[in-house]
Parts: structure tokens; C-alpha cells; sequence
């Protein structure tokens, strides 16, 4: 699956598994990645992996115009991970 145009909004990649799913989109798959993060300091090193970071909470919805504005696909990360694994086999 070629995501080099795809612009993707992530919620859940602080953890152990969104962390990965997050670096697995940018360096295999060339995506370009914002992550909606409630606090920018777990998401450091997303950030300097070039990641997008979005401060904030999923049930604001006034937060939540620009950075889904912004992108293409928005998903939680349990979504993508799935979407990912039916597209590789």
C-alpha cells in the first residue's frame, strides 16, 4: 500500500502500540502523520520523527476542525493498524 500523498490524523500513539504504528506510516509506508495528543511531552519523539502533533482532547470538536481539515484519513490507531495488515497480505 503506497501512502506517500496520504495525510493521516491519529488518535491512541502515545502508547507502545500507536508509537510504532506511527513510525511504521512514516519511515515504510511514507506518510505524512498528525497525531491529536493530550500531552505534547509523550509525543516528543513523534515530533522529531517529523510527526504533526495536536494538542488536544477527541471530544472537542472545535479543536478538531483544522487537523481533519488538514488530512485525508482519520482514524484511531486500532483502525489503522488493521486497515494496514488487509492491505499487506
Amino acid at each position: 500500500m503506497n501512502l506517500t500523498q496520504s495525510k493521516i490524523l491519529m488518535t491512541g500513539t502515545t502508547g507502545f502500540i500507536g508509537g510504532h504504528l506511527v513510525r511504521h506510516l512514516r519511515t515504510e509506508k511514507g506518510a505524512s502523520v498528525r497525531v491529536l495528543v493530550r500531552d505534547p511531552a509523550k509525543a516528543e519523539g513523534l515530533a522529531k520523527r517529523g510527526v504533526e502533533l495536536f494538542e488536544g482532547s477527541p471530544s472537542n470538536s472545535r479543536l478538531l476542525y483544522w487537523p481533519c481539515r488538514l488530512s485525508v484519513v482519520q482514524s484511531r490507531s486500532s483502525s489503522i493498524r488493521k486497515a494496514l495488515r488487509t492491505a499487506d497480505n
